[in-house]
């Protein structure tokens, strides 16, 4: 199947996505979003570690340990959560 794509002095998108690659802007695109999955998935389990300490499921203890903080830290951490 031929394409006829005329160039009229717009983008030319695949040249930008080559440009792109090349400067190496994707791979840094691409590491912010998987960094950002990776926030989404240690804050959502500090959320659950909040919320079964407060409905008494696990110790702060548990829950402090599960995050490698003190439970001193996790206690301010959960009282700010629950402050929002």
């Amino acid at each position: 199947m031929k394409v006829d794509i005329p160039n009229d002095g717009g983008y030319n998108m695949c040249k930008a996505i080559e440009d792109i690659k090349n400067d190496g802007k994707l791979e840094g695109l691409l590491e912010g979003k998987r960094e950002g999955k990776r926030e989404g998935k240690r804050e959502g389990k500090r959320e659950t570690l909040y919320e079964l300490t407060r409905d008494r499921v696990i110790t702060k203890e548990t829950a402090a340990n599960k995050l490698n903080i003190t439970v001193k830290k996790f206690e301010k951490d959960m009282k700010a959560y629950f402050a929002r």
